[in-house]
């Protein structure tokens, strides 16, 4: 009895390792392209986050004074500043936040004296800071980020002073 061994051909070894180094070549490609594709996603969202959570933090503000004639638009110093003014113990102060020098920055001081921007606290990283107001009080604030993206959030006081009170009533207070 004769037993047929098994034969192996040289073109059996060639296919498979050829089967392998093709396997090994692409687990390789969709690594580093899946690692490009992460690096370029988490980017944006740090980016994203950082644009709106300034603009978060401006809308709180302005919601945390949320009183009449209490937040304004100004130009200080040739920056566009969101002022927001309130009173303790009769004496007036105000809340600037601004954009300086690539950041967004917040400065307390008495009303009466004049802004120094370069003293305001740095907030967060920006390239741009706007504020606007588009009606009685309704307010457009854009932050540009430090890639060149752009953010707006419109936000609306909800006090009203007596005399817009009496406006939007159609009347006056006068007797």
């Amino acid at each position: 009895m004769r037993f047929t061994g098994k034969r192996e051909h040289v073109v059996d070894f060639i296919f498979t390792l050829a089967l392998f180094c093709v396997f090994a070549a692409s687990s390789v490609l969709v690594t580093v392209i899946g690692a490009g594709v992460y690096k370029s996603v988490t980017s944006h969202m740090q980016i994203n986050n950082t644009s709106r959570t300034s603009l978060a933090y401006i809308a709180e503000k302005i919601r945390q004074n949320d009183m009449a004639s209490s937040v304004s638009a100004q130009e200080i110093e040739g920056h566009t500043a969101l002022v927001l003014s309130e009173y303790y113990d009769g004496t007036e102060y105000a809340t600037y936040i601004y954009e300086d020098e690539g950041q967004l920055k917040e400065l307390f001081q008495k009303a009466s004296s004049t802004p120094a921007l370069a003293a305001g606290q740095p907030i967060m990283e920006v390239s741009d800071f706007e504020a606007m107001q588009l009606k009685d009080r309704l307010y457009r604030f854009t932050v540009e980020d430090t890639d060149g993206g752009r953010f707006s959030v419109d936000v609306c006081q909800k006090s009203v002073s007596k005399n817009d009170s009496a406006d939007a009533k159609g009347g006056t207070d006068e007797k």
